[in-house]
């Protein structure tokens, strides 16, 4: 079963997300901000990682390696920020994949290549 790690500041959206996700067949964990998420890297490794705001200034840059540990090869960290941040191209094995703005709003899409795709290989 996939596991996707949503973490979201509004219990109603939360709640919502999690309930359409899981009658899809996706697993599902929960978070409220950056703190509590990371508490729940300590589990196994999620294959799509939704973070939206707000985070303190610097907090979305402070848990991006941490989310890097925990993202399954070949899954997806997106992530919202406001437009004027600037977040690197590569964070430890996550790259960069594409970046939409939304008016004042980016949102990030990093990959974690799966083990042939970051060797150069073939992938499946």
């Amino acid at each position: 079963m996939k596991r996707i790690l949503i973490v979201e500041d509004e219990p109603d959206i939360q709640e919502l997300l999690c309930a359409y996700l899981q009658d899809a067949g996706y697993g599902t964990a929960a978070a409220g901000d950056g703190v509590a998420a990371l508490e729940l890297f300590q589990s196994r490794p999620f294959d799509l990682v939704l973070l939206d705001p707000p985070f303190r200034q610097g907090m979305l840059e402070e848990i991006l390696p941490a989310v890097e540990k925990v993202v399954a090869p070949g899954g997806i960290v997106l992530c919202e920020s406001e437009a004027k941040l600037v977040l690197p191209a590569e964070v430890g094995s996550l790259v960069l994949r594409k970046q939409y703005r939304y008016g004042r709003v980016l949102l990030w899409r990093y990959t974690k290549p799966r083990p042939a795709e970051a060797e150069g290989g073939d992938t499946v």
